[in-house]
């Protein structure tokens, strides 16, 4: 893990453990319109990923 991830997981984690009220589930109608968003596009989860 980078500096850059470490740092926005401790920012994640504080707003968890400071606000945890601000929580909210994942509703369905999330799931279903990223899965349209994506239904086109291939991976492959054993390619690297390009570093830009």
């Amino acid at each position: 893990m980078d500096t850059t991830e470490g740092t926005f997981l401790t920012f994640l984690e504080k707003g968890l453990i400071n606000r945890p009220n601000r929580i909210r589930p994942v509703k369905t109608k999330t799931f279903v319109e990223a899965e349209r968003l994506t239904a086109d596009i291939e991976v492959d989860l054993a390619e690297a990923l390009a570093a830009y």
